[in-house]
């Protein structure tokens, strides 16, 4: 993704990418009353403490989410996780859900899957036993971030930068360390009112107490519509929509209120 938008980038706009297979979509005119700042955490994520493993078993949370479903609901011919976003009502993919484990340990994946044991090994081997597996919460927030990017360029036509300033308070909900978990009784709301995908924010949990401290600064300051984590997480930047002509006192905000508090050199920056 990094590598693509740096290729496929085009000044002053937005363009829409594809994977699986690769494509290049249709570009959207970014308005210039709004900008982008960058704030850097001055956290590092250090691949050989941890940060890797962290991740590679919330990756793995996916895949055994998407062998169960599979296994459980063959007649939807699920090929990749993204499948899921695009089955209707809401709420049947809800229901999907409820039939995860909330949490399930290594054991309990074998027990479950023995037609993966090859696949499963694989997977157990690049990364540390976490102990749980939070297929629930992984899967809800996979399947939102779908349908969030799928909506995106339409909101972005009709220039409601409000709305995409809260689908990113809700994507960085998301990451948070404290997010809720996806209860039973928090599936069964959802299945109640068939809450559209893109209103939910799982619990991926790949954010910090700083980062988290960060985007509610940018959140609480006047002319920032929303922030969020960005990138793989724990540690690195966060961006903010803003509005353009308030941006230095965005940027005077995040100095004292997050640099100055934490005796770290000034890295924020609009774009």
């Amino acid at each position: 993704g990094d590598h693509a938008a740096m290729k496929c980038g085009k000044k002053d706009s937005i363009v829409h990418l594809g994977f699986k297979p690769f494509t290049v979509g249709e570009k959207q005119k970014f308005s210039d009353k709004y900008a982008v700042l960058v704030a850097n955490s001055m956290l590092m994520a250090k691949k050989s403490e941890g940060s890797k493993d962290t991740f590679n078993a919330k990756v793995a949370c996916y895949e055994f989410a998407l062998m169960l479903l599979k296994k459980n609901y063959p007649d939807y011919e699920l090929k990749e996780f993204r499948d899921l976003a695009k089955i209707r009502p809401y709420s049947r993919v809800y229901e999907m859900i409820a039939s995860l484990p909330e949490t399930i340990t290594r054991g309990g994946i074998k027990a479950l899957l023995p037609e993966y044991k090859q696949r499963l090994q694989e997977i157990f081997s690049n990364h540390k036993d976490p102990l749980l597996y939070e297929l629930r919460n992984v899967a809800l927030y996979g399947i939102s971030e779908c349908e969030r990017a799928e909506q995106f360029m339409e909101v972005l036509k009709t220039e409601n930068y409000d709305a995409i300033g809260n689908m990113m308070k809700i994507s960085h909900d998301g990451d948070r360390l404290g997010v809720e978990s996806v209860s039973d009784k928090h599936l069964e709301q959802l299945i109640a009112n068939n809450t559209p995908f893109e209103n939910q924010c799982g619990s991926y949990k790949c954010s910090t107490p700083e980062i988290d401290a960060l985007c509610d600064l940018l959140n609480g300051t006047d002319g920032v519509l929303g922030s969020e984590l960005v990138g793989a997480g724990l540690g690195g930047c966060v961006i903010a929509l803003i509005e353009k002509s308030k941006a230095q006192s965005i940027i005077n905000a995040v100095n004292e209120g997050y640099y100055d508090k934490n005796n770290l050199p000034h890295a924020a920056d609009v774009y």
